[in-house]
């Protein structure tokens, strides 16, 4: 940005269902990519792989990505990762019901045990991995400040009408990720960009 820093982001998009999706459906992933180089390969994966509307049970099994950073992590390290969503993570007591309410056999599937966000987001905060949120309406938005408080991420609202949702979301992303290398990184990135006040993170 100053001094000709430059800093390489990768980026995986993962897309999170409920229990009544299939096994291949519940969680699907992108490759890792530098996001400067070619990000059309990401927004084919987006394109490609959008949530269909009848997956969605009240909360969604954002315990299921947790659980996929979680171990993603022991092979390439992470430093954060930004949740959007518009309903809650699957209530802790609600998880068994509804893994067996849709006739699905998880035996011999990356999902055949259980887990819960409470305890995989325990394990992102040890592994100092912070969970930056966006919620998409009120009803996600008490578990969304949960997580990102608990793992010392930043909680927004994101309203996907809004002209500048993108520019926002952007600004928090790149200003998440550049603090790996230092507030100065950061600070010349508000000033280069205008960052508005709403959306230091």
């Amino acid at each position: 940005i100053e001094n000709n820093a430059k800093t390489e982001i990768y980026v995986k998009y993962m897309l999170y269902r409920n229990y009544n999706a299939p096994p291949d459906k519940l969680l699907v992933e992108s490759s890792w990519e530098v996001l400067s180089d070619n990000p059309s390969r990401l927004f084919n994966f987006m394109d490609s792989s959008l949530c269909k509307a009848e997956y969605g049970i009240a909360e969604e099994a954002v315990e299921v990505g947790f659980a996929r950073i979680v171990e993603e992590d022991d092979e390439e390290h992470i430093d954060q990762v930004v949740l959007i969503g518009d309903v809650p993570a699957n209530p802790v007591s609600q998880i068994e019901s509804r893994r067996s309410s849709y006739k699905i056999n998880w035996r011999s599937t990356r999902f055949e045990q259980p887990v819960n966000y409470i305890d995989e987001m325990n394990k992102l905060k040890t592994k100092d991995i912070s969970v930056s949120t966006f919620y998409l309406t009120d009803y996600a938005r008490v578990n969304f400040e949960e997580i990102a408080e608990f793992t010392g991420g930043a909680c927004f609202h994101l309203n996907v009408k809004d002209a500048d949702a993108a520019t926002n979301l952007t600004n928090v992303v790149a200003q998440r990720a550049l603090k790996a290398g230092g507030e100065e990184l950061v600070s010349a990135y508000r000033k280069t960009f205008a960052v508005s006040n709403a959306y230091i993170a």
